[in-house]
């Protein structure tokens, strides 16, 4: 059973995590007027998905009425935005099935090697037999399908 929401050109599969993210500044940390890089976005499941997006919708559309697509930070918060419209976009982002999730790093940012070696063993040794089940039944339908 799929549900396509309204407007969208998007189909989810009910018991889905659904994921918007996006990120910021410079990936190389090259620009020494912004040397940051962010990540983050928002999630939710499949039937809080509808809801969330609506109501997101209808928030942009009343407080930002000329912003045809997606809200940028560069482009539409460039100064700081009147209480309001803030409190609005605060709003928009308060549900309770709405996880938000974010990382930033800067220039200075220091992780210890050893520290990614095990986070990389781990999931590594986690992750692996799932990975392998993926990859036999993708052969599999691959073979069947030829």
């Amino acid at each position: 059973m799929t549900r396509q929401t309204l407007g969208e050109h998007l189909v989810i599969q009910p018991n889905t995590l659904v994921l918007y993210n996006d990120e910021a500044g410079d990936e190389r940390l090259h620009n020494q007027q912004y040397p940051i890089f962010a990540f983050g976005g928002v999630a939710c499941v499949t039937e809080f998905h509808l809801p969330i997006s609506l109501a997101w919708q209808a928030m942009k559309a009343a407080t930002f009425p000329q912003v045809v697509g997606p809200l940028h930070a560069k482009t539409h918060f460039r100064d700081r935005l009147a209480e309001p419209k803030r409190l609005a976009v605060l709003a928009g982002m308060d549900h309770q099935q709405l996880g938000r999730f974010g990382t930033v790093i800067t220039s200075s940012t220091v992780v210890s090697p050893d520290r990614v070696m095990r986070r990389l063993a781990t999931r590594w040794q986690t992750d692996l037999p799932q990975w392998q089940k993926g990859w036999s039944s993708l052969a599999y339908g691959r073979h069947r399908a030829a």
